[in-house]
C-alpha cells in the first residue's frame, strides 16, 4: 500500500481520537484541540519574499476559538541556506478562565528573525518579538526571544517527518515561559503546496496543552525571471 493511503488514514484517526477526547474531558484548557495554520511564502525577487501566516487554535469539539493570530513581513535570502527577516504580527486571545466572559487579550508585535539550514535535515531559527500586550485596560510591553531547531526526514519522494523544538525566553524577566514540541508527517501535494499534520506539546508556564496541528503551506511567484525571459527571447529568435 502506497504511503499517501498510510497518510490520509493517520489524519482520519487523529480526527476520530480528537472527536472521542472532545466529548469525554470537560475543563477547556486540558481539551485536545485543534491548532490550524495557513503558511504562504510569495515569492517578489530573485532574494525577497513575503511570509504570511494565519493561525486559528480551538478546543471544545472546535467549537469554541481560544486564539486567533495574523503575521507578515518581508524575507531577504542571503545565500541558499540562509535568510533574514522582518515584520508585524496581531492576535486576539480569549482566556480559558474565563470562558463564559467577552474578555479578550490582544498583542501587536514588531519583529526580526533570521533562519539558516545546515542540512536537508537540520535547520534552525531565531527571532525577535517586541509585544505591546492589553488586557481591558491594562497595558504591557514584553520582548522575548525564540529560538526553533527542526529536522525534518524523508520517507519518500513526497511524504516527510518532521520534528522541531522551540523556546521562548522573555526578556523581562530573562527566563523561558513557553516551550512548544511538534512531531507530524507531512505530504506534497505539488512543488508549490504541502499538507502537515502532527502533535503539538505547548508549555506555557505550569500549564501545559495538547494541539492536534493542521498545517497548509503554500508558495507563488509574484514576478517573472528576467534571466527566464531573455532566454526565452532568445529562443523565439533562433526559431524565427
Amino acid at each position: 500500500m502506497k504511503l499517501a493511503s498510510y497518510f490520509f488514514r493517520l489524519c482520519f484517526l487523529a480526527l476520530s481520537f480528537y472527536t472521542l477526547v472532545g466529548f469525554t474531558q470537560e475543563a477547556p484548557k486540558d481539551q485536545v484541540g485543534t491548532w490550524t495554520q495557513l503558511v504562504g511564502t510569495h515569492q517578489i525577487a530573485n532574494n525577497w519574499s513575503i511570509p504570511t501566516v494565519g493561525i486559528l487554535r480551538q478546543y471544545n469539539y472546535a467549537e469554541s476559538v481560544e486564539f486567533g493570530f495574523l503575521r507578515v513581513g518581508a524575507n531577504y535570502k542571503l545565500n541558499s541556506n540562509t535568510y533574514i527577516g522582518a515584520g508585524v504580527a496581531f492576535l486576539d486571545h480569549h482566556p480559558f478562565e474565563k470562558v463564559n466572559s467577552l474578555e479578550q487579550k490582544g498583542q501587536f508585535w514588531l519583529y526580526q528573525e533570521m533562519g539558516w539550514k545546515h542540512s536537508k535535515k537540520f535547520a534552525q531559527r531565531f527571532r525577535l518579538e517586541h509585544r505591546w500586550k492589553h488586557s481591558g485596560t491594562t497595558h504591557t510591553f514584553g520582548p522575548r526571544l525564540r529560538h526553533r531547531l527542526q529536522f525534518t526526514q524523508a520517507v519518500d519522494a513526497s511524504t516527510y517527518v518532521k520534528v522541531s523544538n522551540e523556546h521562548f525566553l522573555e526578556l523581562n524577566e530573562f527566563k523561558i515561559m513557553q516551550n512548544r514540541f511538534f512531531i507530524g508527517l507531512g505530504k506534497k501535494i505539488t512543488p508549490n503546496l504541502c499538507l502537515e499534520l502532527g502533535y503539538l506539546k505547548n508549555h506555557v508556564g505550569k500549564e501545559n496543552y495538547d494541539r492536534l496541528r493542521f498545517s497548509l503551506y503554500f508558495k507563488t511567484k509574484l514576478y517573472k525571471d528576467k534571466q527566464n525571459k531573455v532566454a526565452q527571447q532568445e529562443e523565439k529568435a533562433t526559431s524565427q
